[in-house]
């Protein structure tokens, strides 16, 4: 089982031994294959001294398990499959939401630990778009508990009236 991340990039390197052809002939790639899917994502690596090396991007358009395998081709038609493995994906940070008030102005405070800074713009962008989501969220449950509020209100008063 080979962990791979949603929200970094990391290094797959391998040693590889290749008889018969000069290095410079020789290229690599993995092929993860997602459970539940047709669909395959290929990440092109490179050979260099007997040792392979494939820079693996975050993942973030597949599904959170399946399978990987490791590719060598050589001479560009000779195709080995020395590895494979399944794959789990998952996230390196964790978001912890420690405490949520409502103030008087509507206003959502959120108090969030153990965030590091990433100077990536789609990870800010992600933030903010749950954050925006979690505003909607709260402010729909305070006009649905304030809806019930005041027709609980109203039921009580004919109630009383009658």
């Amino acid at each position: 089982m080979i962990t791979l991340y949603i929200d970094r990039e990391q290094l797959f390197e391998c040693k590889v031994k290749v008889e018969g052809t000069d290095f410079n002939k020789v290229t690599s790639r993995l092929i993860i294959s997602p459970t539940g899917s047709s669909k395959h994502l290929f990440i092109e690596g490179v050979v260099e001294g007997g040792i392979c090396k494939i820079k693996i991007p975050p993942i973030t358009e597949i599904s959170k398990n399946g399978n990987i395998s490791l590719e060598v081709i050589v001479d560009n038609n000779n195709i080995f499959k020395p590895w494979n493995s399944t794959y789990e994906l998952t996230a390196e940070k964790k978001i912890t939401v420690e405490n949520i008030e409502i103030n008087k102005k509507n206003n959502l405070l959120v108090s969030v630990s153990g965030i590091k800074e990433v100077g990536k713009k789609r990870v800010i962008k992600e933030n903010l778009k749950r954050k925006k989501m979690m505003k909607k969220n709260v402010e729909k449950r305070m006009d649905d508990l304030l809806t019930d509020t005041i027709k609980n209100a109203v039921r009580q008063t004919l109630k009383e009236s009658k």
